[in-house]
């Protein structure tokens, strides 16, 4: 689902539940949160993007804004920071993997709309800490039954709530803090199918281990070729996709 609606406490509600909502405390079970009064307290901050910061990139890219960080005090890769979700998505498989006391677990059903309208049904939610460089709100998460190449999506409520700024361009997000400006970059890599399960999809040679392997004539190309093939090369190296071996003549 590209676009998800609903499932958000003041997204498409009625204005009295939308101020039920904003009269709750933020104080759940002792755990510290980024209350309306931290937020007023915070000193005037300024959260920029410079066209500079684009060389730093390694390549051009379509890539999501997807972070790695520690969700109820375990840490979680492939989170996708979606905006365009008005709800936060924690993945059933990924809820199993942290091992959370099933006490703190609502059993409680949301529709979520797609983009395309399909609706999914959500099995419960969860209120959890998200800890962001020093900043942890405590976060109502919907937990949803399905396959996905994510294992949690924050949308807006978590974005607004830390009054953060991402940009899918830079590969960055940024948020206020009383410490000032802080960001969490991605790491980009050369290659988005780093980690892809072997049980997805395997490239193999049918090789009869009957017949000795042949070398092949080297075949010749232009330096600018050459320099393109070693750079490809490299890429798939480092993101350890091959591996050089060495074979006696």
């Amino acid at each position: 689902m590209n676009v998800i609606t609903g499932g958000s406490e003041v997204s498409r509600v009625i204005h009295s539940a939308a101020k039920r909502h904003a009269r709750k405390t933020n104080w759940i079970k002792g755990e510290s949160s980024r209350t309306e009064k931290n937020i007023i307290n915070l000193p005037a901050q300024t959260i920029s993007f410079s066209t500079t910061e684009s060389t730093k990139l390694l390549n051009l890219h379509h890539d999501a804004l997807v972070i790695t960080l520690y969700i109820a005090r375990c840490l979680t890769k492939h989170i996708l920071i979606d905006n365009g979700s008005s709800a936060n998505i924690l993945f059933l498989s990924a809820l199993r993997e942290m091992g959370i006391d099933e006490s703190k677990i609502i059993k409680k059903t949301t529709i979520l709309i797609s983009f395309s309208g399909e609706q999914k049904n959500t099995l419960r939610e969860i209120v959890v800490p998200v800890y962001a460089e020093g900043v942890n709100p405590c976060t109502r998460f919907l937990v949803v039954d399905s396959p996905s190449a994510y294992n949690v999506i924050l949308g807006r409520p978590w974005i607004h709530e830390m009054e953060a700024v991402p940009s899918t361009y830079h590969q960055v997000l940024r948020f206020p803090t009383k410490w000032g400006v802080t960001e969490i970059k991605v790491q980009q890599k050369d290659s988005n199918m780093s980690g892809i399960d072997p049980e997805v999809i395997v490239h193999k040679l049918q090789v009869d281990p009957d017949y000795p392997p042949r070398k092949q004539k080297r075949r010749k190309f232009t330096p600018e070729r050459n320099k393109a093939i070693n750079k490809e090369v490299q890429k798939l190296i480092d993101n350890g996709f091959v591996r050089e071996v060495h074979y006696l003549d």
